[in-house]
Formats: C-alpha cells, sequence, structure tokens
C-alpha cells in the first residue's frame, strides 16, 4: 500500500513537471498570423518590430520597421529605428536575429495569402531545424 501511494505521487509530481514545462515552452513563443496588408507589432526581447506584407507572384513582400522598444521608464532612444525590406518565398522562411538571442521567423503561406512570424529563442529554433 505504501508503495502504490508513493508511486502515485511520483507519478502526479512527474505530470506537472511535465505539464509546467509545456506552458514554459508556450510562453517562449509567440506566433500571429496576418493577411496581406494586416499591421502586425512583435515584441522581441529590447526590440519592437511593427510591419505588414502584400503579394506579389505568389511571394510575400515583406516590410518591417525594427526599433528599441518603448518604455515610460527610460527616455526616447537615440538610435534610429531600421527598415527591413524582404521578399519570402512559400515553404523558405525568412529570419531576423536580435543580439538577445530572439529571433523572428516569417513564413509565407497558401501562396502568400497570409504569412505567419513566430518569436523564439534561438535554442528553441535549433531544436525545429533538427
Amino acid at each position: 500500500m505504501q508503495k502504490a501511494r508513493r508511486l502515485t505521487a511520483v507519478i502526479l509530481a512527474a505530470a506537472g513537471l511535465v505539464a509546467s514545462a509545456g506552458f514554459a515552452a508556450a510562453e517562449d513563443t509567440m506566433v500571429r498570423t496576418v493577411k496581406p496588408y494586416q499591421g502586425i507589432m512583435l515584441d522581441v526581447g529590447s526590440k519592437q518590430l511593427g510591419g505588414y506584407f502584400s503579394q506579389a507572384d505568389g511571394r510575400c513582400k515583406l516590410n518591417v520597421i525594427v526599433a528599441d522598444a518603448y518604455s515610460e521608464d527610460r527616455a526616447p532612444s537615440a538610435n534610429a529605428s531600421m527598415r527591413v525590406q524582404l521578399t519570402v518565398d512559400v515553404d523558405k522562411p525568412a529570419r531576423l536575429d536580435t543580439a538577445e538571442g530572439k529571433l523572428v521567423q516569417f513564413d509565407c503561406l497558401n501562396g502568400a495569402q497570409a504569412m505567419k512570424a513566430t518569436v523564439l529563442d534561438r535554442v528553441a529554433l535549433n531544436d525545429l531545424v533538427k
């Protein structure tokens, strides 16, 4: 009887660890899907990305502005923002990395009918690429 209770306690504890690991992984990954010309804003560490995409010949033409994230606790940054324009083919994702170990992966979907933006840690990307 004692062994059965201990075994049950171990199984419940293990299930709790697995569930909490799943929630942690879900928090580390943010996914947004947008349609052409629908605006998107993403927080990526100390940076913010804002932009949209348009369709051209079955490809996604991505326009993104990268700037320091806004914070009420500090003065506006003197650093210039940067505009990035990329053409993303279906099944050939484009990636933008940050110096903090985060990245945004852009996937062109359904013949440029939609685009998926996924914010990842580089460690998570390594797991996806394998």
